[in-house]
């Protein structure tokens, strides 16, 4: 089947290519992934590629290396709920994925909250990444009862490659716009401590 939907650019950056072409009509999660590797050189167009990489990595595959633990530690998470409070109230969960080559990537959620827009977990999450130069944490904040899977409310993509640790307020994207760069939504965030 072929539509209009983007593949993940990892897979293309993982094997040396220099270039993944993109819809960028559609903002959907390829795009956020894109977004932030590429906000690690302040969005200026390109990337390095990592040291090995560029010194015969394809003959003698991945260098080895011990995984990273990132601890992600997710406090709270809040959506506004708008003018129709009185009719239905967001279930919010928080989804945390790590995407990057094969061995790095993975996916954990929290709990979700019921009826009140408003999530309260304050519980820490382990990922395990070998390749960080290579990977971005994506923190999507999801709604247990729209009827699809993707129910999205929001989003923040993060470059691993410059993660810098501490306690953030991450002011969430809205997802699924058609635009040159996300608009972020000051009434949805989720509060998180990022440590390596």
């Amino acid at each position: 089947m072929i539509d209009n939907s983007n593949a993940n650019p990892i897979h293309a950056w993982s094997v040396g290519a220099s270039l993944a072409a993109l819809n960028w009509q559609l903002w959907d999660e390829a795009i956020w992934i894109n977004q932030a590797f590429f906000s690690q050189a302040g969005h200026c167009g390109y990337v390095l590629k990592p040291q090995w990489m560029t010194s015969g990595f394809c003959s003698s595959g991945l260098p080895q290396r011990t995984a990273r633990t990132l601890r992600v530690t997710v406090y709270s998470a809040h959506v506004h709920q708008g003018k129709l409070i009185g009719i239905r109230k967001d279930d919010p969960y928080v989804e945390l994925k790590v995407k990057g080559l094969p061995c790095d990537s993975s996916t954990t959620k929290t709990p979700h909250a019921n009826d009140t827009g408003r999530l309260v977990v304050d519980k820490a999450f382990d990922l395990f990444v070998s390749f960080p130069e290579m990977a971005v944490l994506l923190v999507v904040l999801k709604d247990l009862n729209l009827p699809h899977s993707d129910a999205v409310l929001g989003y923040t993509a993060l470059s691993l490659a410059t993660l810098v640790p501490g306690e953030y307020k991450l002011v969430l994207n809205e997802p699924f716009v058609s635009m040159e760069h996300p608009r972020q939504h000051r009434d949805m965030w989720v509060k998180v401590k990022l440590e390596w």
